[in-house]
C-alpha cells in the first residue's frame, strides 16, 4: 500500500507494482490488487493498469494497522529548537527517516512544537544511542523527553522516503497515518498535508 501511494497519481502495472514495491511476487500482488480493487481503494484504468482510487481509505487502513502510539520508541533530551536536534541526529546517522510533527515541519509548518520523531533502522539503533550519549544526550522519559527513535527493520521506509531540505522524510502514506493516528492537531494536520498531496501541491 505503501508503495501504491507513492505513485498515487500514477497509472501502474501488477509487473511494476510487484518489482519496485519488494514485497509481495507478481501471484501475490496480482491477488492483491483484485482485492484492493473490489474493496474500492484501487480502480482498474481504461488502460488495463492500475490507479488509487481512495488515498484517504487506504492510509485509514495504515493508520489502524499500524497505530502510532503503539510504535516502540527511544526517548531521549537534546533541548533546542525542533530544526537543531534534527541536525543533530542527521550529523550522528544519516539514514533517519523523520515523521509526525518535524517532517510535517518540511512540508506544511502548521503545530509549534520542539519534539522530533525519527525513524531509525534496528540495527543502527543501538550505535545511534551510543552516539548520542557520548555527544551529551541523555535517556529520558515522560514529559522531559523532546527526541523519539522508532526502530524498524522496514528497509522500504527508507527507500520510499524522499529528501526535503537535506533531511529525510517518510513516505507520504506514513508520515500521513502517523499523523492520524496520533490524534489530536496530529489528525488536522494529517487533513493539511493530504489536501496539499493529493492535489499535487506538495513536494
Amino acid at each position: 500500500m505503501v508503495w501504491l501511494l507513492e505513485n498515487v497519481h500514477k497509472e501502474v502495472s501488477i509487473l511494476e507494482a510487484s518489482r519496485n514495491a519488494r514485497v509481495l511476487d507478481y501471484s501475490a500482488t496480482s491477488n492483491a490488487f483484485k482485492d484492493l480493487t473490489a474493496a474500492g481503494y484501487i480502480r482498474k484504468t481504461a488502460s488495463g493498469r492500475f490507479q488509487v482510487a481512495n488515498a484517504t481509505a487506504l492510509i485509514h487502513q495504515i493508520a489502524l494497522a499500524q497505530p502510532f502510539g503503539m510504535k516502540k520508541a527511544l526517548s531521549f533530551f537534546i533541548g533546542g529548537n525542533m530544526i537543531e536536534k534534527m541536525h543533530k541526529l542527521n550529523s550522528l546517522e544519516p539514514n533517519l527517516a523523520f515523521t509526525l510533527f518535524a517532517a510535517a515541519e518540511l512540508l506544511s509548518p502548521y503545530v509549534r512544537t520542539s519534539n522530533v520523531h525519527a525513524y531509525v533502522l534496528d540495527p543502527a539503533t543501538e550505535s545511534l544511542t551510543v552516539k548520542l550519549i557520548e555527544a551529551g544526550v541523555r535517556r529520558a522519559e515522560g514529559n522531559e523527553a523532546d527526541t523519539f527513535l522508532l526502530p524498524t527493520d522496514d528497509e522500504n521506509l527508507f527507500r520510499l522516503s524522499r529528501k526535503k531540505d537535506g533531511f529525510r522524510i517518510v513516505p507520504m502514506g506514513i508520515l500521513i497515518a502517523d499523523l492520524e493516528s496520533y490524534g489530536g492537531l496530529g489528525q488536522e494536520q494529517a487533513v493539511r498535508i493530504m489536501n496539499d498531496w493529493l492535489s499535487g501541491t506538495s513536494q
